[in-house]
């Protein structure tokens, strides 16, 4: 998903147990967020990327997940996001 907005985020996945990975592209000026949620209301920013490149979270219990720029992190360009 291509994101070039503050406070856009990619389609929230949830994840029972396993890995997560987020693959990272593109070329932008801003802070990419990895949010955790438990309820899929209050999210906590588990990981910031600052530019391309991969992150990946083991967990043992359900997780709802997404990827974006939060609001006040993004000054320019295009993030090309993935969440698998």
């Amino acid at each position: 998903m291509d994101i070039s907005t503050e406070n856009t985020f990619t389609d929230t996945i949830h994840r029972q147990q396993g890995g997560v990975d987020v693959a990272v592209g593109g070329t932008f000026v801003g802070t990419i967020s990895v949010l955790f949620s438990k309820d899929n209301v209050n999210w906590f920013n588990a990981a910031s990327l600052d530019g391309p490149g991969m992150y990946f979270a083991e967990i043992a219990t359900a997780w709802f997940v997404r990827v974006g720029f939060e609001t006040g992190n993004y000054t320019s360009g295009t993030a090309e996001v993935g969440v698998y």
